[in-house]
């Protein structure tokens, strides 16, 4: 049925001038769905009278420990003047108003990289585990897929000192740029994925890690990486952050 045109002319007032009925119900739907708050920029605090802005490339929910609801959060290196990069990180509560930043830097080992597009996941006792990331930036610059993999490894663990604590752990096998991390069932962890170089394609291979530390205390850090081949034919190349699922038979299921 078609509506005169004061019928329309009045629905779309209802629309753009909602009676208080219609304002409450719109009350309880946001009730209902939640809101989004207003962005927020990251305090620089500590980072020195000239820093620039803090880019979060990664972020990981803390699950445990005092850090409990706080997000861990680093940014882009980029290239530094000297060997050794400094890597920004800090922990964020959005919680608090306003939302509260406690900023730390890591001092990386000279000539290996920083942890810019690491791959990154929590293992069973409540540790993040940070794999690769970038080596290297060639012309001095980030603008394209020119960037060098790393083979840096980590352990951050958020239940040591007031903000947790950083520890290296033994290389990657390979150079790695984006690759995966997947917390398994029985605690260890699969690396899989990622550049070396743009010149080289994905890696197809995984590397497993010893991550739960109640199985056998600190043999993570003496343990050469095992390296297993991936898969081969069509599938052989895995791109960059290859989906990996944990199913529920112990099967990873990799997109």
């Amino acid at each position: 049925m078609l509506l005169p045109h004061r019928s329309i002319a009045l629905v779309l007032l209802g629309i753009l001038f909602p009676q208080p009925e219609a304002a409450q119900g719109s009350a309880r739907l946001a009730e209902r769905l939640g809101h989004w708050d207003a962005p927020f920029a990251h305090d620089l605090a500590g980072f020195g009278p000239a820093a620039v802005p803090f880019e979060a490339v990664h972020l990981a929910l803390i699950p445990r420990w005092s850090q409990r609801g706080s997000v861990l959060a680093w940014d882009l290196v980029g290239p530094q003047a000297s060997a050794a990069r400094d890597q920004r990180w800090s922990i964020v509560d959005a919680r608090a108003e306003p939302p509260a930043f406690r900023n730390a830097e890591l001092t990386l080992p000279a000539g290996a990289g920083d942890l810019f597009c690491a791959g990154h996941a929590w293992t069973s006792d409540g540790r993040l585990l940070v794999a690769g990331g970038t080596e290297d930036y060639p012309d001095g610059g980030h603008d394209g897929d020119f960037i060098t993999g790393g083979r840096l490894l980590y352990f951050y663990d958020p239940g040591i000192g007031e903000l947790g604590r950083w520890t290296r752990q033994l290389d990657l096998a390979v150079d790695r740029w984006y690759p995966s991390v997947l917390a398994t069932g029985s605690g260890e962890l699969l690396i899989a994925g990622g550049l070396d170089s743009r010149a080289r394609p994905a890696h197809t291979t995984y590397e497993e890690f010893p991550g739960d530390r109640s199985a056998a205390p600190g043999r993570g850090r003496r343990t050469a990486r095992t390296l297993f081949a991936g898969p081969g034919g069509l599938a052989a190349e895995f791109e960059l952050y290859p989906r990996l699922h944990l199913l529920g038979s112990g099967e990873v299921f990799v997109v």
